[in-house]
């Protein structure tokens, strides 16, 4: 019996502090399956400056299964992805980011959960939960709460991601769906954990698989941290807003006929077309069945980012 097959997709862009260390984590990861087999692992450089290449040119050296990429020119972090994406064949995609730790069962777990919600016909998507530290590797605080904010309720997605892309790994049918990351996708993870909680399944593991690295160089942070102040910058909320109606816009354009029930479709419709909505109508929304969200203060937030509008 064939193994199942899998890739890796790791996007670089300076990253010679910390990528040797990833990889190599990495590869402790690659060696502890035995359910799986590695086809690929991809790193798709954006065009660094610093030491990265070199760096990955000499790990490459004993690492038959490690090819690099590179691009001439910056196209930045979702192109750059998708780069990567372009490059895989396998059943099963990991993403990766550069600067983090894969604990030696992040594959092998993986796999396991991926192999027993595989679905013929549907994308899945599975996310594992993390250990946020700082640049040295200590605890800063552990893990999503899952239970509480569920990234697989398709409901919940349409106004917030849950999980880090370097925490997810699809299937070969999310990607076929998927085809290339629209230009208006917020972010590559957001859009495809949209495309797995509406059409397809999304799993996730409580357990701490990962350390998510939180430095200044943090393309997304994630750290837990509650800043009032962020709630009433207009500036960036309104960007925010802005990029949410234009990613929903873009998801109802591509797959509006694909919903076959409208639990989500309504919000995203709603949200596509935000800058045509009055105040009472934004606080109506804010406030209906539409709309799914844990504590008051989420919905607040939701909605000085529409009225920012």
């Amino acid at each position: 019996m064939t193994k199942i097959r899998y890739d890796i997709v790791l996007a670089s862009y300076n990253g010679a502090k910390y990528i040797e260390e990833q990889i190599n984590s990495i590869v402790k990861c690659i060696d502890d399956c035995k359910t799986a087999t590695i086809n690929k692992f991809i790193i798709t450089d954006d065009n660094s400056s610093d030491d990265t290449l070199i760096i990955v040119k000499k790990l490459a050296q004993n690492i038959p299964y490690l090819y690099l990429y590179t691009n001439e020119v910056a196209k930045g972090v979702i192109n750059n992805f998708q780069n990567g994406i372009n490059k895989t064949s396998s059943e099963f995609v990991f993403f990766s980011d550069q600067d983090d730790i894969w604990d030696e069962k992040k594959i092998t777990k993986t796999i396991e959960i991926l192999l027993e919600s595989e679905d013929e016909n549907k994308p899945l998507l599975v996310i594992t939960n993390i250990n946020f530290v700082n640049e040295n590797l200590s605890l800063l605080s552990s893990g999503h709460d899952f239970d509480r904010y569920s990234p697989s309720d398709e409901l919940m997605t349409v106004y917030r991601s849950f999980g880090q892309g370097c925490t997810m790994a699809v299937n070969r049918k999310l990607l076929n769906f998927m085809g290339q990351i629209p230009k208006e996708a917020v972010m590559h993870d957001w859009w495809m954990l949209l495309i797995a909680s509406n059409f397809g399944k999304v799993r996730y593991i409580t357990t701490p698989l990962l350390n998510y690295r939180q430095h200044s160089n943090n393309v997304c942070g994630g750290t837990k941290h509650n800043n009032i102040a962020r709630y009433f910058n207009l500036k960036n909320q309104r960007q925010y807003m802005k990029s949410l109606s234009m990613q929903s816009g873009k998801f109802v354009e591509l797959y509006h006929d694909f919903f076959t029930e409208k639990k989500s479709l309504d919000a995203h419709v709603f949200l596509s077309q935000i800058n045509n909505k009055n105040i009472i109508e934004k606080i109506s929304f804010v406030f209906s069945n539409k709309v799914k969200m844990k504590g008051l203060k989420n919905r607040i937030k939701l909605l000085l980012q529409m009225l920012a509008i």
